[in-house]
């Protein structure tokens, strides 16, 4: 019968809590500092804010700051403190907290984010200021701060803070709950719809709205917004848009269900412009021709229509010819190619324009 091996006994790693800070020695640093003074604390560990040393602090044009770690800080003047009552957790968690994913993922894109979480349940009671460590690549980027409501579970924006050279951010809080941080190059408190057009074509890219579900598309069509397409992304490319033209759009966020108002929604206007447009001037025996100029085109040939055809009547880099010689009460027709990154822009029968002669 083999030996039975005995059962090893269990060991256990005890961490002690962190040591509580020293209440009287602060309170005494408070009564000491002069007005407009700082007191600095290291909470070596410790998330809790005695109340006693909060009523020591309030009243006093003093700031308390709170070393939480080397990277997360609090900094409370006695002046914003109203009604605190009790201790308080000052516990900071980054990389926590209960906002779905969904509803960040669709705020975000392809920003970078982070959620965060204040350990006290409600109110502080005062105006306590973060500043957090960020990612110093971002610096000069704007770290837009987002809140989440339990109960709706919907994001509402709450503070934009421009990100520092070494990285860090400040925020001012006044109740805890979970928070997501989200970078972009501009406060998402006024966001922005982007147009940029490439030949026939326009690229919209807006701001995700906080908790929409998609987005709806128009376009101005006759004075009327006319439906384009329904998409839960935050752009969308529109083909086949008329030259020489200015196109305006709408985008309409769906939130549970509602639509945003027109007045509310993101707009936008661009011009179509990747050939010449051409106007004609009939004037005493010669037609002027004229054309805005077309983005990057080196040159441009200028082409009489006859019987269907089109005749080269001239090569410029100007944008305007003026055709001498014409007989009064006689149509004549022009278009205008323009040489656009080594190739000539092409005319259709829509590009011709006609005037009669004087």
């Amino acid at each position: 019968t083999p030996t039975p091996t005995p059962t090893p006994t269990p060991t256990y790693s005890y961490t002690p809590p962190a040591p509580a800070v020293d209440c009287d020695k602060i309170i005494k640093q408070i009564a000491d500092a002069a007005d407009g003074g700082t007191v600095a604390v290291d909470m070596n560990g410790t998330v809790n804010l005695p109340n006693k040393v909060i009523n020591a602090l309030k009243g006093r044009n003093v700031d308390l700051v709170l070393n939480m770690s080397d990277s997360i800080k609090w900094t409370i003047n006695g002046r914003s403190i109203t009604d605190a009552a009790g201790d308080i957790n000052m516990g900071v968690l980054f990389g926590s907290g209960d906002i779905p994913a969904n509803a960040l993922n669709r705020l975000t894109g392809e920003r970078y984010s982070v959620k965060l979480r204040l350990m006290h349940n409600g109110n502080f009671g005062f105006t306590a200021v973060l500043t957090a460590s960020l990612r110093k690549q971002d610096a000069g980027l704007y770290a837009n701060l987002f809140s989440f409501n339990k109960s709706t579970k919907l994001l509402g924006f709450a503070a934009c803070a421009v990100i520092g050279a070494n990285g860090e951010a400040a925020f001012e809080f006044t109740h805890a709950s979970d928070y997501a941080v989200i970078i972009d190059d501009h406060s998402l408190d006024n966001p922005v719809i982007n147009a940029t057009a490439c030949g026939s074509s326009v690229k919209l890219s807006w701001d995700a709205v906080p908790n929409a579900e998609s987005y709806n598309v128009y376009i101005a069509k006759d004075g009327k917004w006319e439906l384009m397409k329904t998409t839960g992304k935050t752009a969308l490319a529109v083909k086949k848009l008329s030259n020489g033209m200015d196109h305006k759009f709408l985008v309409r966020a769906d939130v549970g269900g509602k639509l945003s108002g027109i007045a509310d929604s993101y707009k936008v206007s661009v011009k179509v412009y990747y050939k010449p447009a051409v106007k004609l001037t009939a004037n005493e025996d010669s037609i002027t021709i004229r054309w805005d100029k077309v983005p990057e085109a080196e040159k441009y040939r200028v082409y009489k229509c006859i019987t269907g055809k089109l005749k080269l009547v001239g090569e410029t880099t100007k944008r305007s010819v003026r055709i001498a010689g014409t007989k009064s009460g006689k149509e004549y027709s022009y278009a205008v190619k323009a040489y656009v990154n080594g190739e000539w822009t092409k005319v259709y029968k829509s590009d011709l324009v006609t005037v009669t002669a004087k």
